[in-house]
């Protein structure tokens, strides 16, 4: 036993996303761990500052940016494919290119598998994802990457804050 909790984020701002994500993290009763792939890496970076609760961060090749760091900086340091392969629509959000979705995002999984994938990702507008919040340093980071999801993270490792 474990009791898991998922959230399901708007994806209308990277803002937004923070605080549905918080909303959910503040629900939790007792010693709470908080997982992120990909871009949900930045959204539990803010959502679970300053939460007593949260013991732990993962990101599961995610982007594991410090509070109040913006993405766009972070993946000016650590470029990556991905960058190249978002497609903006004409309100401004963001989805994968999905003749680049296979090689960018999952390309350790059946192509049959992730045209599935691309065909129903979730459209983001991360606008700048930006956000300042003080974080509590007594809990841990822990990082792993995959070779389908290389966010400019080639590492394992693990961190105080």
């Amino acid at each position: 036993g474990y009791e898991v909790s998922a959230v399901q984020n708007p994806l209308s701002s990277y803002e937004a996303d923070i605080e549905t994500t918080k909303r959910l993290i503040d629900a939790q009763s007792g010693p709470t761990v908080v997982v992120a792939h990909s871009y949900g890496g930045a959204v539990i970076t803010a959502a679970a500052a300053d939460n007593p609760n949260v013991k732990s961060l993962v990101y599961i090749a995610a982007f594991a940016n410090d509070v109040g760091e913006p993405l766009g900086p972070l993946l000016e340091k650590y470029p990556s494919k991905v960058g190249a392969a978002f497609r903006p629509d004409a309100a401004g959000f963001l989805t994968i290119d999905r003749a680049q979705f296979h090689e960018i995002f999952a390309q350790d999984l059946p192509r049959v598998q992730t045209s599935v994938m691309a065909a129903t990702i979730r459209a983001t507008n991360t606008g700048q994802c930006r956000y300042r919040r003080n974080m509590d340093s007594s809990f841990r980071k822990w990082l792993t990457t995959t070779k389908a999801a290389d966010h400019g993270v080639r590492r394992l490792r693990s961190r105080r804050n």
